[in-house]
């Protein structure tokens, strides 16, 4: 706490404390969500504003708000058992790299437009891809939205973003000291990653609750909170001591946890102790916003939000509804992860202190993350009046097409999840597809590696250095048609299979004729045109007289998207004309099923 002592730490906590129970009564009477009375009270007691009351160890804070994002994890993880966990893997992994992909794209094309340098907009486009699981988990929590099908989903893409953000540190550190992207770095991320998954799973979930039993059996409420949280920070520094994040660490402890059936017990114990903590966390977020950044950047600020929230509400929606959730939870699940925050923050602070990044991106960044953390409760509070108003003034036609979309979607991922022998041809045909996209990132990359020694090899092989640029295009124009081919081959296979499986009762005039074949597939080629799409914009070098080269990329993505798009449209007008479509909506818990 460096010349600071326990006194000014006591006068700093009381201060919080005494503002943030003013905040908290106001906020109430208001009916407005106490997350904001926790931001102006940050901001109220923040070093920037001009007024007596600024904390006099914002270090000491910090510290202190760290532990309020553990205990939040942890308190969710307590909300989900490992099962629940595992029903909503497909949408934390798929849903999850969909989502940061998308988000990282419109970022990094945006700082280009913007005439920023490319490690500048390879900073922002990570730093607006990853959404704060301490926010929408505190909104979600006071709006009692926990456990709606769409909160269930957004939870598993903040645990993969979580991950993702990790590796995006270790990467981004690389670039920030090289200028160059270290593909060196990300092995040894990933190990760790999945070193400390596997320890965690196979010892924790037969050992952890073992002891949770034994602990509750004292029959004393203090030991059992004690051991609880034991466990809690156990597993954070386990985490933290592997480079990982300690918020996944909390998470993945309290799913442990809950294995023991005795979660709502603990829950009820450490709820006072987290919602102190919790509190410091959001006043320490206020705490960061300096009043002058508006007048300095409001623009870029004010852009920049509106960018996320528009980016980060298409791509949640888009990868939730490509994973079969009705097109309410969809868009209610993106609405809700149009926002960002501590790792954001951590990851521009690394470009910033590297000296690699414009100055100007770290201060956008804390005025975005303010913004869009104020934005955050309304957005979520008002997705169900925003789906219920798009029903209501939707077409029935539009209508018929979309609820057979639905439908049909939901029937391709219960076939692939449920029935017998199905399971392992998808995975056959998955692995094929990622490992498809792996060479062809190995091969871009390789391209991207000759590009830059092209004058090396121009006087090797004694040509001229343009003829060796030409041949790096035309190699990364072969590559990527060749496999986008293949791997567009290899998802008609998988929804061929998928689709011909079992309709349910009361469908079969619905998905006869192939439907489920054609609306799997194009939902497949375009996640893997979005994939290859953004590999090439990362790396396609910037070739001299040819800057229009990633905005060619994205027109033809968007062509093709576009040509996908149609060929849905006809093929569900076709067969929704003939279907007596009775408003049936999706079934909106299918995990239950695997659970």
């Amino acid at each position: 706490m460096g010349d600071h002592g326990p006194a000014d730490l006591l006068r700093d906590l009381a201060l919080i404390m005494i503002l943030g129970g003013v905040a908290t009564i106001v906020f109430h009477r208001l009916r407005q969500p106490l997350i904001l009375g926790y931001l102006l009270a940050g901001v109220a007691v923040s070093p920037f504003t001009p007024i007596p009351l600024f904390v006099r160890d914002p270090g000491a804070i910090s510290l202190l708000a760290d532990l309020g994002i553990i205990l939040l994890m942890f308190g969710l993880g307590l909300e989900f058992s490992v099962t629940r966990l595992r029903a909503v893997g497909s949408v934390a992994l798929i849903g999850g790299a969909l989502q940061v992909l998308i988000v990282f794209a419109i970022g990094y094309q945006a700082g280009l437009l913007l005439g920023w340098s490319t490690v500048t907009a390879l900073f922002l486009g990570a730093a607006l891809s990853i959404s704060s699981t301490a926010v929408i988990i505190k909104v979600l929590e006071e709006q009692r939205r926990l456990n709606e099908p769409a909160s269930r989903a957004v939870i598993g893409i903040l645990v993969f973003e979580d991950f993702a953000a990790i590796v995006m540190i270790a990467v981004l550190s690389g670039v920030g000291t090289s200028g160059t992207v270290p593909l060196d770095s990300i092995g040894p991320v990933l190990l760790k990653l999945a070193g400390f998954l596997s320890v965690t799973f196979l010892l924790g979930r037969s050992v952890i609750p073992w002891l949770i039993n034994h602990i509750e059996a004292v029959g004393r409420r203090e030991v059992l909170i004690v051991g609880s949280l034991a466990l809690c920070f156990g597993m954070a520094m386990f985490s933290r001591s592997l480079g990982l994040s300690v918020a996944a660490g909390a998470f993945l402890a309290g799913t442990l946890v809950a294995e023991s059936g005795k979660s709502h017990s603990i829950t009820e114990a450490i709820t006072p102790i987290r919602d102190m903590f919790a509190a410091l966390f959001f006043v320490a977020i206020g705490m960061l916003f300096n009043p002058t950044y508006l007048g300095e950047y409001w623009v870029h600020i004010l852009l920049l939000t509106g960018l996320l929230i528009a980016g980060k509400v298409f791509a949640g929606t888009a990868a939730t509804f490509l994973l079969g959730h009705s097109h309410r939870s969809a868009l209610q699940a993106g609405m809700s992860l149009a926002q960002i925050g501590e790792f954001s923050l951590i990851i521009v602070k690394v470009g910033q202190d590297s000296g690699a990044i414009a100055p100007f991106l770290y201060p956008v960044i804390v005025g975005v993350t303010v913004v869009s953390t104020l934005t955050t409760p309304y957005l979520i509070r008002l997705s169900g009046t925003i789906s219920a108003r798009l029903d209501a003034s939707m077409p029935p036609r539009v209508a018929r097409s979309l609820a057979a979309v639905e439908l049909t979607l939901e029937q391709v991922r219960a076939a692939g999840a449920y029935r017998i022998g199905v399971r392992e041809a998808v995975q056959k045909y998955f692995t094929g597809i990622v490992g498809g996209l792996l060479l062809f990132t190995v091969g871009v990359v390789a391209a991207r590696l000759v590009y830059e020694n092209r004058a090396a090899i121009a006087r090797l092989l004694g040509v001229p250095d343009a003829l060796v640029t030409v041949a790096v295009l035309v190699a990364v124009t072969l590559v990527a048609v060749a496999t986008f081919t293949v791997i567009a081959r290899q998802s008609r296979k998988l929804t061929s299979m998928v689709g011909s499986s079992s309709r349910p009762p009361g469908l079969d005039l619905l998905l006869r004729g192939g439907l489920p074949q054609v609306i799997g597939r194009n939902a497949i080629t375009f996640v893997i045109l979005l994939v290859m799409v953004v590999v090439l914009q990362l790396f396609v070098p910037a070739v001299p007289g040819m800057y229009f080269l990633p905005f060619l990329i994205l027109a033809l993505g968007a062509v093709i998207a576009g040509v996908l798009l149609w060929d849905s449209i006809r093929a569900v007008r076709k067969r929704v004309q003939r279907w007596p479509y009775t408003g049936r909506e999706p079934q909106e818990e299918p995990e239950e099923r695997g659970s």
